[in-house]
């Protein structure tokens, strides 16, 4: 570089110098040109202004000097109709005049003739002026005025720009008798000075004596009365200053290059017509007042954008001029480098393959290894006397196959390049793997005279890809293949069946109660759960047999080689029997059990996904029959799994709807017939249907969770109603609401129950909310926390199907129940058989030792009844006494302040 330097700096700098002379003498002769162009504008614009003003003046000189309007004003009666016909006809002629009018002392204008119109106008028409008296007042004979441009509205409603031109008229005595008055077109004025100054680039405008101006194709008045508006003076003073005291000229200021000339159109007709110029007096207008100025303006950014495409051009020319000369010096200073560059990259060559990390390993043409690099040695061990002259075979792994190797020979006998993975043998005899690229060496004519073999250690990338293929196939906790591969296993399978003429089966198992166990003992116990069972279920199947484990608590088994149903019973029934043992996690034994679903290929279906839908169908319907058995696939649970899917979304339609209702059942006390509480009972009525029973579609609810929704739903609706019942009379009644497990798990029941009462304005002592047994029975920390808080807001707590459980009774002690709602079972079983009478009767006393109230479900007969209030129980329910009824007829039955049926026989007996 600094070689290049030393040639191309001097040249540069002398191209640089002559390239921008020669610029800058372009830029005077275009900056002269812009400013010849600017001159010549405003003077052809200058002699435009003056010949329109001759023009004028000769013409109402003609007018004045008529026999017509001389003998009109001479007479006591004047007849203004020829001067009217002289007006229109000179009006037509010369078609550039919008107005000619003569206009008497009086102030009125006697003859008018307007082109817009095309007739003389009646003297009635408004003035030219809006007052033309002072027109006349200060009309000197011989005198003539300009008005400069104004804006006026015409008969047609829109506006017009013109000048006005005014003259006295004098009788031949010399008396003036009025002033005659003429209308120019003012936008052709404008069209004509835009017209002379077309070729200059700059903006062309107009200023009056006093700094004020108008752009081309702007209507606005050029000399406002205000002399701040719109002010030229105020835009640039700088400019103005100079233009105030100079008729013409050029100068640049910071806003642009200006250039004018000044016009007084009060001096151009008397100059040329001989007509006096008025007097400049105080308080009259003079010739320097009159003056207008014609400017053309040429921004600053223009004048900087023509200099700076100078410096563009000049650059470009620069840069076309340098390239070539850069070139040139680089070539000169290269071949002055090549040597010593050759010489220092030999040398960095040799220290880049010393040092490098990567293996550098050199052979000959038969594969005699002449050069290796110190990373190499480190690498495999070996010391540089003992590898030097040996036949790079001697590095392949000892305990690999050699067809990795294949390839890599094949490329060395073609004398081609290579590029692998390798397994490469250590000194040791351990082994590494090997990213490896060889590349022939070849002399000028093409013959290979060895090999370049460059290598990095990629072991631990080859085992992270070992590893995520393990995940992308195994389940990461048991260990077992995951879905996609024991998809890969059951298509292999399906294809050696259809070639032999065997049959496989697929086994959907689900574990029984796991998310209960996982949710109260706690995620990790659940993994350790699920590991055994996996363990378990390959302890029980052939080594050909795969067990997958697809999701959560779900595993797949494929059975292959089946020739008979039999097998599939006996590896099914072997699964149930592992199942019996317990399962010990964490000290605590546990009992787990497992339902199966089974189908079968080609018997059930012959698509691999369709055998893996199919046995999950079947697998549900082993959860319904009871849970912990098998079920093989028919026809009809896929009808039932529609008919059941069809029910599921008609049950999502109706929670949006609000196609549930609620009806309720009283419960009574059994010996003052008195209604303490009443229980609410879902129903569901779809559009255009009957009412479907609760049997239908409430264990489809709970299944699919939509129970947790409903809940909160029957828990708003339940405490307006009874909010609703107790307005109508019954003023200490409550109601019991069902709340289901899932609503306990899945949800916060507590801030649901606490919504409902706020929303209902219920107090909490007057809901009771019944909880299952089983609930109560896992002794979930989450459940009792929140049947406690519960309890604390002052809600009962009623335990539902008292007695049908299977654990002990100590619960009772350690949560927060309030009534025990003895199950219908029992009570309907009440009869001649004592042991009947006694069980029913030994609830009924424990109750009443814990100080707890018992409801009665389904009493139906009288002589059940008397049983009941013989032990004094607190409450009874059933259809003895009610049906669940709807809101409204219980509420009319209310006010209309009748007995219930069994309140009068209750009264008789």
């Amino acid at each position: 570089m600094r070689r290049f330097l030393i040639i191309f700096l001097p040249v540069a700098c002398l191209v640089a110098l002559v390239v921008g002379a020669f610029q800058y003498h372009g830029y005077s002769i275009e900056r002269n040109r812009l400013n010849a162009l600017q001159a010549h504008a405003v003077s052809s614009a200058a002699t435009t202004v003056k010949n329109d003003l001759e023009s004028i003046g000769a013409d109402l000189q003609l007018l004045v000097n008529s026999p017509a309007l001389r003998e009109a004003i001479g007479s006591p009666t004047p007849n203004w109709e020829p001067v009217a016909q002289e007006l229109e006809e000179f009006a037509y002629y010369k078609s550039l005049y919008e107005r000619v009018s003569f206009i008497d002392l009086d102030g009125r204008e006697q003859v008018l003739f307007d082109l817009a119109e095309q007739f003389p106008l009646s003297p009635d028409v408004r003035p030219l002026t809006d007052d033309p008296m002072a027109w006349i007042e200060g009309a000197r004979p011989g005198q003539l005025s300009v008005s400069g441009l104004d804006i006026f509205t015409g008969e047609d409603g829109r506006d017009h720009l013109r000048i006005s031109v005014f003259t006295p008229v004098e009788d031949l005595q010399g008396r003036v008798r009025g002033i005659l008055a003429v209308a120019y077109h003012g936008e052709r004025f404008l069209e004509n000075l835009q017209a002379s100054m077309a070729d200059a680039p700059g903006v062309g405008f107009i200023v009056n004596a006093q700094g004020q101006w108008m752009p081309y194709g702007e209507w606005v008045n050029v000399w406002p009365e205000d002399a701040e508006a719109e002010s030229f003076q105020a835009v640039d003073g700088e400019a103005w200053e100079v233009m105030a005291v100079v008729g013409s000229g050029q100068f640049v200021s910071e806003e642009g290059l200006y250039s004018f000339i000044t016009v007084d159109p009060l001096t151009v007709v008397p100059e040329r017509l001989g007509v006096a110029l008025p007097a400049i007096g105080e308080g009259e207008q003079g010739i320097a007042q009159a003056s207008w100025k014609i400017v053309s303006f040429v921004d600053a950014a223009i004048l900087a954008a023509a200099q700076w495409s100078r410096v563009q051009w000049g650059g470009l020319i620069l840069l076309a001029i340098l390239l070539p000369c850069g070139g040139a010096s680089w070539y000169i200073a290269g071949l002055l480098n090549s040597r010593a560059r050759s010489t220092i990259q030999a040398r960095r060559l040799g220290a880049v393959v010393e040092q490098t990390d990567d293996l550098v390993v050199i052979t000959d043409a038969e594969g005699a290894i002449r050069y290796v690099n110190p990373a190499f040695l480190r690498k495999t061990g070996y010391q540089k006397a003992e590898i030097i002259g040996q036949s790079s075979r001697c590095l392949r792994s000892r305990r690999k196959k050699h067809g990795d190797y294949q390839q890599l020979w094949d490329a060395v006998r073609a004398r081609e390049a290579y590029k692998g993975v390798l397994v490469t043998g250590r000194k040791d005899g351990s082994d590494f793997y090997q990213e490896t690229t060889v590349t022939p060496l070849r002399e000028p004519g093409g013959a290979t005279v060895g090999f370049v073999a460059t290598g990095r250690d990629v072991t631990e990338r080859i085992r992270d890809k070992e590893k995520l293929q393990r995940l992308a196939f195994q389940h990461p906790l048991t260990g077992l293949p995951n879905r996609a591969l024991f998809r890969d296993h059951l298509a292999e399978t399906v294809a050696r069946a259809r070639r032999n003429g065997s049959m496989a089966a697929v086994l959907f198992l689900d574990l029984d109660r796991f998310k209960k166990i996982n949710d109260s003992l706690g995620h990790k116990a659940g993994d350790t759960l699920l590991c055994q069972v996996a363990e378990r279920l390959r302890n029980n199947v052939r080594d050909s047999d795969i067990v997958a484990h697809i999701a959560g608590d779900e595993f797949t088994i494929l059975l292959n080689d089946i020739y008979n149903a039999g097998q599939i019973h006996t590896v099914a029934g072997k699964i149930l029997q592992t199942f019996e043992p317990p399962f010990t996690v964490e000290g605590q034994q546990l009992f787990m059990g497992v339902s199966m679903g089974v189908a079968v290929y080609p018997n059930d279906a012959e698509h691999i996904d369709k055998l893996v839908e199919l046995a999950d169908t079947a697998m549900y319907y082993a959860k319904r029959l009871g849970r912990n058995q098998y079920q093989f696939y028919s026809t009809e649970m896929t009808a039932a799994a529609h008919e059941r899917l069809r029910l599921e979304t008609e049950l999502r339609q109706a929670l949006g709807q609000r196609d549930f209702e609620l009806h309720f059942q009283p419960i009574v006390d059994p010996l003052s017939g008195r209604i303490t509480s009443f229980e609410a009972l879902i129903r569901w009525r779809p559009a255009g249907q009957e009412l479907r029973p609760p049997s239908e579609f409430v264990p489809v609810l709970e299944d699919t969770g939509l129970i947790v929704s409903v809940t909160r739903w029957i828990l708003k609706e339940s405490c307006l109603q009874c909010r609703r019942l107790q307005a109508a009379g019954l003023h200490d009644v409550s109601v019991t609401v069902n709340v289901s497990p899932r609503s306990f798990y899945q949800s916060d029941i507590v801030s649901a129950v606490k919504r409902a009462l706020q929303f209902a304005r219920l107090p909490a002592t007057n809901l009771v909310l019944e909880v299952t047994e089983g609930l109560l029975l896992e002794d979930n920390r989450a459940v009792r926390d929140a049947l406690w808080e519960l309890r604390a807001l002052g809600v009962h707590i009623a335990i539902d199907d008292f007695g049908t459980g299977y654990s002990s009774l100590a619960y009772l002690t350690r949560l927060p129940a309030d009534i025990l709602k003895i199950d219908r079972e029992f009570i309907g079983r009440l009869g001649p058989d004592p042991r009947d009478t006694t069980l029913v009767a030994a609830m009924l006393a424990l109750a009443q030792e814990m100080g707890l109230r018992v409801v009665a479900e389904g009493v139906e007969t009288i002589d059940q009844l008397a049983f009941l209030q013989s032990r004094y129980c607190t409450g009874t329910q059933g259809f003895l006494f009610s049906a669940a009824l709807p809101i409204d007829q219980i509420e009319a039955h209310v006010k209309a302040d009748r007995h219930w049926p069994w309140q009068d026989w209750m009264q008789k007996h």
